[in-house]
């Protein structure tokens, strides 16, 4: 598994306010779903922390690779070296 944390600065989340707060996160869980596909079945932890200096989402996901076989049948492979975040 590979885990990701996106944040900001403590000062970026007060100024946008808690509604903006929780899109901000939601739409950080939508990229990293739809980044070259990945998916959201290979998301497998998604948490907001609120309660630290400043709020981060720790996103845990499978690093799945679409691609084609030696024969050009398509396949899901697990291969964090070629997820580029």
């Amino acid at each position: 598994m590979c885990e990701l944390i996106i944040t900001s600065d403590k000062d970026f989340f007060e100024k946008i306010g808690q509604e903006e707060n929780k899109r901000y996160f939601e739409t950080a869980y939508k990229f990293v779903a739809g980044y070259q596909n990945l998916g959201e079945e290979f998301i497998v932890s998604a948490k907001v922390h609120m309660d630290e200096t400043s709020p981060h989402i720790h996103l845990v996901f499978v690093p799945v690779v679409h691609t084609n076989d030696k024969n050009g049948n398509e396949i899901n492979k697990i291969a964090c070296s070629e997820k580029p975040f």
